[in-house]
């Protein structure tokens, strides 16, 4: 039947079909012990292609099959046919999309002394599309490493090839330029040379400098993001305010930097509207149950800070409307 799509109907199971099955022992004991008197088998179809069988076998004493019998299992089988190819072709997209999510963010972070670095990304959708959130965190050179968080509008493989070259470009940027504005500069540049309508991106970029253990100089520019926030020792939770317009859609743009200085025990918290867009018993979290969040889980590893933040959004009952990227690092060692 798969070699030629020729249906079979036979009342008569013989030792010799039991042969020419080629079971092995333990199936064809199971045969045996069901005792098949008539059985019929059809092709599974998809278009012109024969992706399997249905087989379907009548015991000793039944009723011998018929062709309205045949009929209906033909029926059955072009229903599963489809069914099937089109659960084939669901997991196969699935495993591509996530495969290709997993390459838009890091792999590792960097070893950097007196940070600790965590970061989640959480889908909204059912996996079948790329999302465009992305964040990353590399080592510059000995002393200074870049961290970037953004979010390109939409879903599926231009927003996924939109968000590569956003997250490469700052990468590549930033070994040869070292303000962040500049940087953002040349994303934008070379973003407006795509011809991409009506697809943009927010994105914040930092170039961290470690001073000594536990202590960072972060000079930091956004563009169109949400502003990242500070945990302070006290508590204060301090966001970092810095004008600027998304990438990809204004030749003129205009990016402003600002420093940040963090002693040891300090967080940097980078995320995406996502994250405060969760709806509880339809409504947002927002950005005040973030600080209050962030302020009550400051002094825990970085790790366990994510680690919370994440299972708040994905607990039952929460609905995400937006990806969710979550990026942070703490500072560690030292004294402050």
């Amino acid at each position: 039947v798969l070699n030629n799509g020729a249906t079979v109907l036979e009342n008569e199971f013989d030792d010799q079909i039991l042969e020419e099955a080629g079971l092995d022992a333990v199936q064809r004991s199971q045969v045996e012990e069901i005792g098949i008197q008539s059985y019929l088998v059809v092709p599974l179809r998809v278009s012109d292609r024969i992706i399997g069988t249905l087989s379907v076998g009548g015991a000793i004493g039944a009723r011998p099959y018929g062709q309205d019998d045949l009929d209906l299992a033909e029926r059955i089988a072009d229903r599963a046919g489809v069914a099937i190819h089109n659960a084939i072709q669901f997991t196969q997209r699935t495993k591509i999309a996530k495969v290709l999510q997993r390459s838009l963010l890091p792999a590792g972070f960097p070893n950097i002394a007196g940070c600790q670095m965590a970061g989640t990304y959480r889908s909204a959708g059912e996996g079948l599309d790329v999302g465009g959130d992305f964040y990353d965190v590399f080592q510059i050179d000995s002393s200074r490493f870049g961290i970037a968080i953004g979010d390109v509008s939409g879903k599926g493989h231009e927003a996924a090839a939109i968000t590569a070259l956003t997250r490469h470009t700052i990468r590549a940027a930033a070994v040869t330029i070292s303000n962040p504005h500049e940087v953002l500069l040349a994303a934008n540049e070379v973003l407006l040379g795509q011809a991409t309508e009506s697809r943009f991106c927010t994105a914040a970029f930092g170039i961290a400098t470690v001073r000594k253990p536990g202590h960072l100089s972060l000079r930091f520019a956004n563009a169109g993001h949400l502003p990242p926030l500070v945990a302070r020792l006290d508590g204060t939770i301090e966001p970092i305010e810095s004008s600027g317009v998304l990438l990809g859609m204004f030749p003129d743009a205009s990016f402003e930097d600002v420093s940040v200085e963090m002693k040891p025990g300090e967080v940097f918290l980078l995320y995406t509207d996502g994250l405060t867009d969760v709806m509880i018993n339809g409504e947002f979290l927002g950005d005040d149950w973030l600080r209050a969040e962030l302020a009550s889980v400051r002094e825990r590893s970085v790790g366990e800070i994510v680690r919370t933040i994440e299972e708040r959004v994905t607990r039952s009952g929460s609905v995400l409307v937006d990806d969710v990227a979550v990026l942070a690092v703490k500072t560690v060692g030292g004294s402050a």
